[in-house]
């Protein structure tokens, strides 16, 4: 109110209310007091002040609301997103069924000679988890592999995973072991763009020995050949072809020579290769099937003869280990979308990120990455490429490691897991199925499986 006639008149008519509510009052005043004290305080009165306060308190009520508008836009940019899905003709729902007996059962339990795995469906309505338990996948009894899946969307990526990723590893592994054992490695030199790897010049059964100048220069030339292709076929991305991973392709060819380094096996670049490889089959299939489900992979490698332990994560489930000195050691990293690197690559792919409970990929998948999620893969917004670790056992003295899912990650922290299985490794399941009901009293709402290695 700029008129100082309206000012006047409302100033009189709460000077008016006063007087009459301390007219009833046990303290009533004289209208000369009230006068004054009107006069004292008048500033508080004016229309000024009395907006600023309630202002002020709006902006208090609502501060909660703003949060609860950003999810409201956050769906809305979701269901724009799913519907965009929708216009290219892929299902939204999946009716995937189980290739392992009904995924409602309560629990799955396993026990090995040195590890046991306790999964649990908890409040979900459906078991999605998976887990592979192998203390040996050969008869030399040196590589053990130990794998948690995750899946979301449906339980068919994660059992399309389990059923295909240990096979594939043991006949990769063979296969590069059999041309270790049959091959010449003769040149010093690395072949040009790969590290640690040798070409194979001569080889006893195929290359002889020239007998005249021009046979000598017809070899020389012959051998420089060989080797420059054989740098094309190792340069090229195995993943242009997917006939290339098939392994007794590769045997035929010198593209094995990529799993070998210096003498040895290179068993990290089997497990990279064969995750992305897998995830290509997934996703040829899943298109096929309208099939959107998708799922972490947790996967590690004991080879026992080298005493090393390979660990490769795609997603937000995690390992740990705990050393003979109590000491917790992360295996993994989850994969998170408000990370700033997962962050920047889905914004250059042109997608975002929104909080809903957590942070989802476009409204969506809660990891920013995964196997499968064929219609967030597409645009390039989630990716299956895995982080992987190796760990020298001999400089880090293990007592046991653990691997779970999400589930128990959301009730726990590294260091409350490793003390709780390390006072009940003695257990029949070596504390897996113990921390699993925990996770479950604790308020955990997602599945929970649990894995652990003894290694004593």
């Amino acid at each position: 109110m700029d008129d100082p006639t309206e000012s006047k008149i409302l100033q009189d008519a709460i000077a008016v209310h006063i007087r009459i509510f301390l007219k009833f009052t046990s303290k009533a005043l004289s209208s000369e007091k009230v006068n004054q004290n009107y006069s004292k305080y008048s500033v508080f009165l004016s229309a000024e002040f009395i907006f600023a306060i309630l202002a002020f308190f709006i902006l208090v009520f609502f501060r909660k609301q703003m949060q609860t508008l950003h999810d409201i836009f956050a769906h809305f940019r979701s269901a724009c997103y799913l519907t965009r899905i929708e216009a290219v003709g892929l299902a939204i729902t999946t009716d995937a069924t189980s290739l392992e007996g009904s995924s409602t059962n309560e629990v799955w339990e396993a026990k090995g000679k040195k590890s046991a795995c306790f999964a649990l469906r908890g409040r979900r309505p459906k078991m999605e988890d998976r887990f592979t338990m192998i203390d040996s996948i050969s008869d030399t009894e040196d590589i053990g592999i130990y794998a948690i899946y995750d899946g979301h969307g449906g339980e068919f990526a994660a059992e399309f995973i389990q059923k295909r990723m240990v096979e594939r590893i043991r006949k990769k592994i063979e296969a590069v072991r059999k041309h270790i054992a049959t091959s010449c490695f003769c040149s010093k030199e690395p072949l040009i763009g790969l590290d640690n790897q040798r070409s194979c010049e001569t080889n006893k059964d195929k290359v002889q020995q020239p007998s005249s100048e021009g046979n000598i220069k017809d070899s020389e030339k012959k051998i420089e050949n060989a080797k420059k292709g054989q740098v094309n076929k190792l340069n090229k991305s195995p993943l242009d072809k997917k006939d290339e991973w098939d392994p007794e392709l590769l045997e035929k060819s010198c593209g094995l020579k990529r799993y070998i380094s210096g003498s040895q096996v290179s068993l990290a670049q089997i497990i990279q290769d064969e995750i992305m490889a897998l995830d290509l089959a997934l996703l040829e299939v899943a298109k096929k099937s309208n099939n959107i489900a998708g799922t972490t992979l947790l996967f590690a490698l004991h080879d026992r003869r080298h005493r090393k332990l390979v660990v490769a994560n795609v997603g937000d489930s995690r390992g740990i280990m705990c050393d003979l000195k109590g000491k917790v050691i992360p295996l993994s990293f989850d994969h998170k979308p408000q990370q700033l690197k997962e962050h920047k690559r889905i914004k250059e792919a042109g997608g975002f990120i929104s909080f809903n409970g957590v942070w989802r990929v476009a409204g969506i998948l809660a990891t920013s990455r995964a196997l499968g999620d064929y219609p967030l893969k597409d645009r390039n917004l989630v990716t299956a490429d895995p982080d992987i670790l190796t760990f020298d056992l001999i400089d880090h003295q293990p007592k046991f490691i653990m691997l779970a899912s999400d589930g128990l990650w959301d009730a726990f922290s590294n260091e409350e897991a490793a003390s709780y299985i390390n006072s009940r490794l003695d257990e029949p399941l070596k504390g897996a199925k113990s921390i699993a009901h925990q996770c479950l009293s604790r308020g955990s709402l997602d599945n929970v499986t649990v894995l652990v290695v003894d290694f004593r």
